[in-house]
C-alpha cells in the first residue's frame, strides 16, 4: 500500500534533514516523499541542501504558504494514504507501518499520540490528552466532545488519512488550518481509529510558535472557527457546541491579551455555545473570568 508523505518547506535548516530522513527511514518502505518548496526556496536549493539520493523523494514548487504547499502536494500525491509532515517534525520509524496494521477499514482515519520535544526525540514527555485515546473507535461526535472537554487538540502529523478523504478539501491560510481542514473532510459516520502510542515528534522552537500576536491574526483565527462551526452544523455533529465553547473560551484569553479586541463578539459566541452545550452558569462564569485574568 503506497503512502504519500507531504512536507511543506519554506527554508533550509538542520531540522529539515532530520525530518526527511525520518520519512524515508520508515519501516513501511512503499512510500513517496513529496518535498514541496514554497515561496522563494527553489527545488534545486532544497535538493542540494538535503543531498539525499532516494528515488522515493520528489521535489516540487508551490506558491508561498504552507497551505499552498500542502494543496500542491496533495494534488500530485499517488498514495492510498496521506501523511502530512511539517519540515521540523519527526516520524517515529514504524509510525506508518503500525498505523496501517491497526486499521480495520480502508476508509478509516488513524490518529496516533504524539510527543513534544526540543532537542532530542527521547526527551521525557507526558502526553496531556490521554482521554482522547481511551476508546479505540470513539466516533466523530464523541471525538469532538472529548477534544472540547479536555481542551485538547490533535497534531496534524499524527493523522494517517485515506487518499479519498484527504482530497475532499483544500488547506486554507488560517492559524487553525488543521482544525478547519479536518472539519471539512470528516462526516458523522467517518471511521476514526485511535492508536494510543506516541509515533510522532513535534519539535518546539522559537520559529514554530502558534501564538496569536496581532489583531489581524485574531481575525483570521475567528474566520477559521466560523468555517468550522458551519461545517459541523451542516454535518449535524451533535457535540459541536462543547467543542466550540472550549475554543471560544480560549480565544477570549487571546482577545484580552490584545486589548480586548472583539471581546463582545467572542463573548457572545462563547455564551451561545456554552448554553447550547448545557454548561452550568457557574462553570461558564469561572471559565470567562479566568480568560480575562490569564
Amino acid at each position: 500500500m503506497l503512502v504519500s508523505i507531504i512536507i511543506p518547506i519554506h527554508k533550509t535548516t538542520p531540522y529539515l534533514k532530520e525530518c526527511v530522513h525520518s520519512a524515508l527511514g520508515q519501516t513501511h518502505k512503499n512510500i513517496e516523499v513529496l518535498a514541496v518548496c514554497n515561496g522563494e526556496l527553489s527545488t534545486q536549493q532544497c535538493s542540494d541542501f538535503l543531498d539525499i539520493e532516494d528515488d522515493r523523494l520528489y521535489f516540487m514548487n508551490s506558491l508561498p504558504g504552507r497551505h499552498c504547499a500542502r494543496n500542491e502536494g496533495l494534488k500530485e500525491a499517488k498514495g492510498d494514504y496521506i501523511q502530512y509532515l511539517d519540515y521540523d517534525d519527526i516520524l517515529i520509524e514504524d509510525k506508518i507501518e503500525k498505523q496501517l496494521q491497526d486499521l480495520d477499514a480502508m476508509e478509516a482515519i488513524s490518529i496516533c499520540q504524539w510527543k513534544r520535544f526540543y532537542n532530542d526525540i527521547k526527551e521525557d514527555y507526558i502526553f496531556p490528552y490521554p482521554e482522547l485515546f481511551k476508546q479505540t473507535n470513539p466516533g466523530v461526535s464523541r471525538l469532538y466532545e472529548l477534544i472540547g472537554i479536555t481542551k485538547g487538540f490533535i497534531a496534524t502529523a499524527s493523522w494517517l488519512l485515506p487518499h479519498k478523504l484527504a482530497k475532499m478539501a483544500k488547506w486554507e491560510e488560517v492559524p487553525n488550518d488543521d482544525a478547519v481542514y479536518f472539519s471539512k473532510i470528516i462526516e458523522p459516520d467517518t471511521n476514526i481509529q485511535m492508536y494510543p502510542i506516541a509515533m510522532v515528534g513535534v519539535r518546539m522552537h522559537a520559529d514554530n510558535t502558534s501564538e496569536i500576536k496581532t489583531q489581524a491574526e485574531l481575525d483570521l483565527l475567528l474566520d477559521g472557527w466560523s468555517q468550522i462551526e458551519l461545517q459541523l452544523s451542516n454535518k449535524e455533529i451533535l457535540t459541536r457546541d462543547i467543542y466550540l465553547y472550549a475554543a471560544y473560551a480560549y480565544i477570549l484569553g487571546i482577545s484580552h491579551r490584545l486589548g480586548n479586541y472583539r471581546r463582545s463578539h467572542i463573548l457572545k459566541l462563547c455564551l451561545r455555545h456554552g448554553r447550547r452545550a448545557k454548561i452550568r452558569f457557574k462553570i461558564l462564569f469561572k471559565h470567562i473570568k479566568y480568560a480575562f485574568i490569564s
